[in-house]
């Protein structure tokens, strides 16, 4: 008995260890494809020009720029602002609930998001939005955006499509397989064109791939594209983007993800 224990033990320690090197690897190469990113995307060529107040060049001159803007967006979800807009918490309808304690925890909380952010995500989860079928309300959302706007805080709109779990509202799940599909085109063209030229960036679809959902009667296909196009017909001009979770590292989810860009590739899907 001693022996077998002592066995499990090292088989545990050994187990251990190289789940430690494995995830030092992955590590590692997580790092070294964000440093590669950086240079890629975060980082450009630019010109600065010197001139007096007549125009001439200035020679020999010693300058010190401060970079005071940047056009990378730093984001982050926004809804502690004001209060949770659903999706996380075990709220009934996922309703607008106060997150903090104290207003001074939450001025707090507003003037360090300033100072670290550029650009916000406002959750527009359908189970909160429309808890009830033909009655949304989105005035938590509007709170939020009027107070990313008085910032001068870009936002993202997040997200249009997420059949997954208890993420749409439970009436939806009583509906025919053809008024599914009806209900989720209204959705995305109501959303997108209520707030055209508010919001002006989507997470259109969101972790198909992980999650592996669609609606009944439709494809992967179909699921991931339909919705791109019922939004770029409500709102021409908005970033459209897919979202996806939990995989950076290969995985079958990733190559999914890689997929479905893929299918998007060949299909012009905007």
């Amino acid at each position: 008995m001693r022996l077998f224990f002592v066995c499990l033990l090292c088989l545990a320690t050994c187990f251990s260890a190289m789940a430690q090197e494995n995830g030092k690897a992955i590590e590692e190469m997580i790092l070294a494809k964000a440093d590669k990113d950086i240079e890629k995307y975060r980082k450009s060529e630019a010109i600065i020009e010197l001139v007096d107040k007549k125009g001439r060049p200035v020679k020999n001159a010693e300058i010190n720029i401060n970079q005071i803007t940047s056009d990378f967006l730093f984001a982050a979800n926004v809804t502690l602002i004001t209060g949770d807009l659903g999706g996380t918490i075990p709220i009934e309808h996922y309703r607008y609930q106060p997150r903090f304690t104290t207003k001074e925890q939450e001025d707090e909380y507003k003037r360090k998001f300033v100072d670290l952010f550029n650009c916000a995500t406002i959750p527009l989860y359908w189970n909160s939005t429309e808890p009830e079928a033909g009655k949304p309300d989105f005035s938590a959302v509007d709170r939020v955006l009027e107070w990313c706007k008085s910032h001068n805080i870009k936002v993202k709109g997040h997200t249009l499509v997420w059949v997954h779990g208890d993420n749409v509202p439970k009436w939806f799940r009583n509906l025919s397989v053809e008024e599914q599909r009806k209900a989720l085109e209204k959705h995305v063209r109501d959303i997108v064109s209520r707030y055209k030229g508010k919001i002006d960036m989507w997470d259109v679809v969101n972790e198909a791939a992980w999650a592996k959902t669609t609606l009944a009667g439709m494809t992967m296909t179909e699921y991931t594209s339909l919705p791109f196009l019922w939004a770029k017909e409500s709102d021409p001009n908005a970033l459209l983007a897919i979202n996806e979770a939990h995989k950076i590292t290969p995985s079958p989810e990733m190559e999914m993800f890689m997929q479905i860009l893929k299918d998007f590739e060949r299909d012009n899907i905007p």
